[in-house]
């Protein structure tokens, strides 16, 4: 069951998603299915797609985004080195945040403690996986307060 934040008591401004994820099609869609839901949402099409490959949060230890994000979302099905470091900065540099990745079932079994601190949902994420898991990071930041 999806929360409609729009309707919270005393209004206020919706939780800040940061969806990081290389494909198109599925940003488009989470995206989407987090903004019905009442969330704000910036995306960002990962290291691949910016300029030199690399994140500017592994770069220079800096990323708007990121930054004000109040959970992120970060694709990391492509044993590429790049998510890897992406992982690695973000636990460095926005320690507080709290990070949902997405991994396929091998990634999970193989390198189990890359996954730590984070909450992991397996892909293919579906609607309600995903929903699950941003509202239980939501939760457990405000309760860790």
């Amino acid at each position: 069951m999806a929360i409609d934040l729009r309707e919270t008591p005393g209004g206020g401004t919706p939780p800040l998603v940061l969806i990081e994820e290389s494909d198109p099609a599925v940003r488009w869609a989470e995206s989407e299915l987090l903004k019905r839901d009442g969330y704000d949402v910036v995306t960002c099409a990962g290291p691949d797609d910016l300029p030199r490959g690399v994140c500017p949060l592994v770069r220079d230890g800096h990323c708007d985004l990121a930054e004000n994000a109040d959970v992120i979302v970060h694709n990391l099905r492509q044993r590429l080195l790049g998510n890897r470091q992406v992982l690695d900065a973000l636990r460095e540099h926005v320690p507080d945040t709290p990070v949902i990745v997405e991994a396929t079932q091998p990634e999970m079994r193989d390198d189990p403690d890359r996954f730590a601190g984070t909450i992991v949902v397996r892909f293919p994420v579906s609607s309600s996986s995903l929903r699950s898991a941003v509202a239980g990071a939501l939760d457990a930041s405000v309760n860790a307060e």
